[in-house]
């Protein structure tokens, strides 16, 4: 029997081997197959070097279990250990109805950052496709144009000024 980590490979002797990388046993293990994957870590068996999960993956338990998904538009970093490192995507709040499942921006707003911000309102007069991660999504309703940085709507006054147009009553002419 070895102490944690550690396994005797041949019951009767006094040495214990040590468990793969990333990998841990009870004390008193005896066999190689006893070495379990770490939380955040996988294998393809039981005894065998554990790899992190995947991006966008976690595992909360040891053991040589699969990595599970995160939810929808949701990501995480290799080596995640629990559904709470998954955060939501830019463009995406988290759900009123929790359990990491995350929410698309309303339209007319947006939300560049990655995690639990909330999303940002367009500026006035402006609207953004439902799951908008950046300003420039937002666009000026029809009579208001953006300003130079794009943080507003002006009105379009050159929409107010009537344009020519001709008169069939007056032989053709234009008029204002």
């Amino acid at each position: 029997a070895g102490p944690p980590g550690k396994n005797n490979p041949a019951t009767g002797t006094a040495a214990c081997g040590t468990c793969p990388e990333r990998t841990s046993s009870v004390v008193g293990s005896t066999l190689l197959s006893a070495c379990l994957c770490e939380v955040g870590y996988t294998a393809s068996g039981t005894g065998v070097a554990c790899t992190p999960c995947a991006a966008s993956t976690y595992k909360d338990a040891p053991g040589a279990v699969t990595c599970s998904s995160c939810p929808a538009n949701t990501v995480s970093a290799a080596g995640s250990t629990s559904l709470s490192e998954c955060e939501c995507v830019p463009g995406y709040h988290p759900s009123d109805s929790g359990g990491g499942a995350c929410t698309a921006c309303v339209a007319g707003t947006y939300k560049t950052v990655q995690g639990t911000g909330v999303c940002a309102a367009c500026p006035s007069k402006a609207t953004s496709p439902l799951g908008s991660d950046a300003l420039s999504d937002c666009a000026c309703l029809a009579g208001y144009r953006a300003s130079g940085s794009g943080a507003a709507c002006l009105l379009d006054v050159v929409e107010l000024i009537p344009q020519p147009r001709e008169c069939p009553l007056l032989g053709g002419l234009k008029i204002r």
